[in-house]
């Protein structure tokens, strides 16, 4: 890839990053999101780290956009499904975690109640709210952009695999690899 072509790469991922960070800081400006602004802690939520696999905030999200993290706008909106899930899974709108079907009857018990809380049920609701909104809100990025960012993501993949290969290939001792099974040139 040459240099002109990097940059090129670079100036649309840092628009595309640009708008997340936009539409992410928009919605922690929002009162109305303020349960799902920080990460949860088992203060909060009794038993939330043992029984949601994999939490998400909206503090987390921008984190990450800042990190650079998401190469396409579908990235993006997966980690922001995640808050939908943890709701879910913590409040019972998926049944029972992995973690609570292995655990004692106490666990299940207490899994059990938090399905039939209506503040649950509420906030599930509200998770649900914040993805059509996030949703909603990513679908006013350009399609050229989005596109665009998603053509690089896999040619970035696709150099990354070549580049991995060729380093695999440099450090096997000789004899071995794609070679070893050619004959000897004369």
């Amino acid at each position: 890839a040459t240099a002109a072509m990097l940059a090129e790469e670079d100036r649309a991922l840092r628009q595309q990053r640009m708008f997340l960070r936009d539409l992410v800081t928009t919605l922690l400006f929002k009162k109305q999101w303020s349960d799902f602004h920080a990460p949860v802690s088992d203060e909060e939520a009794p038993g939330y780290s043992k029984t949601v696999r994999d939490p998400m905030d909206l503090s987390t999200l921008l984190w990450r956009v800042d990190g650079g993290w998401y190469l396409t706008v579908d990235a993006f909106l997966r980690d922001a499904r995640l808050i939908v899930t943890a709701a879910k899974e913590y409040w019972g709108g998926l049944g029972e975690s992995a973690a609570e079907k292995s655990a004692h009857v106490s666990t299940r018990e207490a899994a059990a109640r938090r399905a039939a809380d209506p503040e649950g049920r509420q906030l599930v609701s509200r998770a649900h709210a914040l993805e059509d909104t996030v949703r909603e809100m990513a679908g006013a990025l350009d399609p050229g952009l989005v596109l665009r960012c998603a053509t690089i993501a896999r040619h970035r993949a696709e150099r990354d695999a070549k580049e991995r290969g060729a380093r695999a290939l440099a450090t096997q001792p000789e004899g071995e690899g794609a070679d070893a099974a050619l004959p000897p040139t004369p």
